[in-house]
């Protein structure tokens, strides 16, 4: 028999004496029917209440180790001491069975195991699995969303911590460091919900940095507008990411990747959403994904409204959008940008091979096979720029393509529209620079 089997017999059995001397003063009360309003009493000083008394004083001497215990056996003194005459009363009983039956309660409790003495933690309890959305409060719009995918996988607010949507975070006068301290303690999985937001939190990257030392699971989700280029600290940057502004397809895979693995990781009883209920769920969140986008562009557009720059005192080629960005571009990058936004796969193609550095996009190839430093180093320049802010993330690995970004295009269009561009034209004849041997078709 366990120890703690061996403890909850001895207190069973000091509880049924007491059960036993509650029926024994309900007889004495039915047979005191001429003085029903006298105290009902029973014999202190018989063999039963004796040995009663001695079995639970020995009781609280040996399992006093720790202070809920010691606080039990201090109250069992206590109503002891309220009874100084011969014999007791009902009232003492029923505190006694109360105080048994809470000691019961307490050693029911999955945390506590009382050895001979010694209160060890069940060390065997199963730990709760959750998942927690690492993230900034300022990306609680991408959150949300997130959150609602999950909901349509079969992970609900007991399982997913996220502190900026409500139902799923700290509860009201919970202290949010030592809370999110003990979810720690559980099985957790993280999603990293990655972006300068992110970065600028010290509070995130504490969060990032206890998963890494306790050596937590997690995905991280490329926010859009974030470089991935500019993941650092525990996470690992050679780990596949889950980046919200690649094209929707391949979205849709890592999306399905995702969801097989979090099925498998919580043992999920439900059944995976079918194909049909599942292309569903993921259309409406990447919908809201570029809603939210969409929105995120808009506001940024209105905080530069009434600061017109005209952009020709700097290049009297351009007359550019009133952002002070895009000023730092300077016309080469645009002029890529330009031609980029008019690609098929709106796609920045960059690579070597025998025949020298190329730089293709929208049919033209930018540096061409002259082997001119000059123009190699222009649009090398053009491109580290169009990088730098965020207006192209990398997309391939064997060789650099480049896609746009989603404020690319605003500013493309907004540049074409305002400047006249003719992408058809070579990007010579655009940039109207006599010397400038750059732009050859490609195949032409």
């Amino acid at each position: 028999m366990e120890i703690n089997a061996k403890i909850k017999e001895k207190l069973n059995s000091l509880l049924e004496d007491c059960k036993r001397f509650d029926l024994a003063l309900e007889s004495i009360e039915i047979t005191n029917l001429n003085g029903f309003n006298d105290p009902v009493e029973y014999d202190s000083s018989s063999t039963d209440w004796r040995t009663f008394k001695n079995r639970a004083t020995s009781f609280f001497s040996k399992y006093k180790s720790t202070q809920k215990m010691i606080e039990f056996g201090h109250r069992f003194d206590e109503i002891l001491m309220h009874n100084q005459a011969a014999n007791i009363t009902s009232e003492t009983i029923s505190d006694l069975i109360v105080l048994f039956n809470e000691i019961s309660d307490y050693l029911d409790d999955e945390d506590i195991t009382l050895d001979e003495g010694h209160v060890v933690e069940n060390t065997n309890k199963a730990k709760h699995k959750k998942l927690l959305i690492s993230h900034n409060s300022k990306d609680r719009d991408y959150c949300d969303a997130v959150v609602s995918l999950l909901d349509r996988i079969g992970l609900t607010e007991k399982e997913v911590i996220c502190t900026s949507v409500t139902g799923y975070g700290i509860k009201l006068n919970e202290d949010i460091y030592d809370w999110l301290r003990t979810q720690f303690d559980n099985d957790l999985y993280v999603i990293f919900m990655l972006s300068d937001n992110y970065y600028d939190s010290p509070a995130s990257l504490n969060e990032m940095g206890a998963a890494w030392v306790m050596q937590k699971k997690y995905t991280s989700v490329i926010l859009p507008g974030f470089d991935i280029g500019k993941i650092q600290g525990a996470v690992n940057p050679r780990q596949m990411a889950l980046v919200l502004e690649n094209s929707e397809d391949e979205l849709r895979q890592k999306l399905s990747e995702m969801r097989d693995i979090l099925v498998d990781e919580f043992g999920l009883d439900v059944a995976k959403p079918s194909e049909a209920r599942w292309n569903r769920a993921v259309k409406d969140f990447i919908e809201s994904i570029y809603r939210i986008s969409e929105k995120r562009e808009e506001n940024i557009k209105g905080q530069n409204k009434g600061t017109p720059v005209n952009f020709n005192e700097a290049d009297p080629l351009l007359l550019l959008p009133p952002a002070e960005e895009v000023m730092k571009l300077g016309r080469y990058a645009l002029i890529l940008l330009a031609y980029a936004s008019k690609d098929p796969q709106a796609e920045i193609e960059e690579y070597k091979d025998i025949r020298g550095h190329h730089l293709i996009t929208n049919s033209w190839d930018f540096i061409g096979s002259d082997d001119n430093p000059r123009i190699e180093a222009i649009w090398m320049d053009a491109l580290d720029k169009l990088i730098k802010y965020n207006y192209i993330k990398l997309a391939g690995k064997k060789d650099h393509i480049y896609k746009l970004t989603s404020k690319a295009f605003a500013v493309a269009d907004e540049f074409i529209d305002e400047n006249g561009i003719d992408v058809d034209m070579s990007p010579t004849e655009c940039l109207n620079e006599e010397n400038d041997s750059s732009g050859r078709k490609v195949g032409g």
